[in-house]
């Protein structure tokens, strides 16, 4: 459990993470700030978490990858059942002597009875200015509603039964406008939540800090569908632009045939290329590069994501990593 250090207590966190640039400046701040992790828990056997390398090109910039960091300072992590379904759980807590718990950028719910070992430091970290875009996707949801620059940026909460309805820790203000792209926005927030973490929470497991509620019913819940990332011949041309400068990059935004079974396949979709004219109400034109279609007011050229565009996506990596590297830690 928490020991004295110095002025400070060190405690001894179990970390619930994802592997993305968050989590891995959310770990890399508490390692240097002189916490410990008791372990990792990991649901997925094909998670990044688990991998002897980290992925390319974040393995050479280690403070920014998960498993570069689990590597180096020797994390124990443990594949587990889900929490909902793994009632042995507090057990565990126990077994390892952790006091504190750390879940970042997880889908996961934790369950009162996990809350209840942490008290107030059961914590998360969510990548939405609460109690504003509560919910799984408050990123993708805040850049569909056009609302990113006014809502983006990062929060540090104490958990409880309700989804991101906790007390805030600390908060930091990153707008998407100024990020200039997605990957750009990403490391940002990464960068405001390791601030968070070394200011914010470090003065609130020290009792300097209070905690601030969030008022009941406040804010807003959003969670995005899947077809929200389909290009389809419904749309029309300014609105499919849109979509492939904030999502192409991000490798989430898909065109799949209209009136196709679920079997048929799908493309995913890099970029907007042009627009070839009006309307032809020919079928689409599918080749390795690029995709044709009509939408509701014209016929475009949309690019396919390739390996040639993953590289170039892995450039834009080193760009944004390098780029909030530089960033003011406030």
């Amino acid at each position: 459990m928490a020991q004295t250090l110095g002025a400070r207590k060190r405690h001894r966190a179990i970390f619930v993470p994802e592997s993305c640039w968050v989590a891995a400046r959310v770990i890399d701040a508490w390692l240097e700030t002189g916490h410990e992790i008791a372990e990792i828990w990991c649901f997925d056997p094909g998670s990044m978490l688990l991998a002897r390398t980290g992925a390319f090109p974040d393995r050479f910039f280690p403070g920014w990858d998960t498993a570069s960091l689990i590597r180096h300072h020797g994390i124990p992590v443990r594949l587990c059942p889900r929490l909902k379904r793994w009632p042995e759980a507090v057990a565990r807590v126990d077994e390892t002597g952790a006091d504190t718990l750390l879940t970042v950028m997880t889908h996961e719910i934790v369950p009162p009875s996990l809350l209840a070992p942490f008290g107030n430091r059961a914590i998360n970290v969510h990548p939405a200015l609460l109690p504003h875009y509560k919910g799984p996707s408050p990123r993708a949801a805040m850049l569909f509603d056009g609302v990113a620059d006014k809502f983006g940026g990062v929060t540090a909460h104490i958990l409880t039964p309700g989804i991101d309805e906790g007390a805030i820790i600390g908060q930091r203000h990153v707008p998407f406008g100024p990020a200039g792209g997605y990957a750009h926005w990403d490391a940002l927030q990464a960068q405001a939540a390791a601030s968070i973490v070394r200011h914010d929470l470090m003065d609130f497991l020290d009792g300097a800090r209070e905690a601030v509620p969030q008022e009941p019913g406040s804010g807003s819940y959003r969670k995005c569908r899947n077809d929200e990332f389909r290009i389809s011949s419904a749309l029309e041309v300014d609105q499919v632009k849109r979509l492939c400068r904030l999502f192409g990059p991000a490798g989430r935004l898909v065109w799949k045939p209209d009136g196709i079974g679920a079997a048929t396949r799908t493309y995913f979709i890099s970029g907007f290329e042009k627009i070839l004219g009006r309307p032809t109400s020919m079928p689409p034109n599918v080749n390795a590069w690029h995709i044709d279609l009509d939408v509701v007011d014209a016929r475009l050229r949309l690019r396919r994501r390739r390996q040639l565009g993953r590289w170039r996506n892995s450039l834009d990596t080193v760009a944004a990593i390098l780029h909030a590297g530089r960033a003011t830690d406030v």
